[in-house]
């Protein structure tokens, strides 16, 4: 089995199951969300933030981030796996595709540490 060092996961078939178990979560979470707008109408944000700050909806939300972060890199790995290559642009392909998912994985840290603080210290 072959492993690459920039996936997510350890092979194909985990990157595939964390997709698709991230969609899940993704999926529950919003369709809850959307519930939940339905079931309060008017939203103040008095409320929204008294929802915000109850620990279920804090653990649901960095439970959703977390889904949110490893569902985009592993498609943005993907595409920049089969489609920026050396064999489609040349000598300079890996090096772009390097720098390509440097770049996607440090916006997708910085991303992941402003939702924790913005989730976790209400700023």
């Amino acid at each position: 089995m072959v492993t690459n060092v920039t996936a997510l996961g350890r092979s194909g078939l985990s990157d595939w199951l964390i997709q698709r178990v991230s969609a899940v979560i993704l999926a529950i979470y919003t369709v809850g969300l959307l519930g939940w707008f339905v079931c309060n109408a008017g939203v103040d944000f008095a409320t929204w933030q008294a929802l915000n700050a109850c620990l279920a909806m804090r653990i649901a939300n960095t439970l959703a981030l977390l889904a949110l972060i490893a569902h985009a890199w592993i498609g943005v790995w993907t595409i920049l796996t089969d489609y920026v290559t050396s064999a489609r642009l040349g000598t300079l392909g890996t090096a772009l595709r390097i720098a390509m998912q440097a770049a996607s994985f440090l916006w997708l840290f910085v991303c992941l540490v402003w939702g924790a603080v913005i989730i976790w210290a209400g700023v």
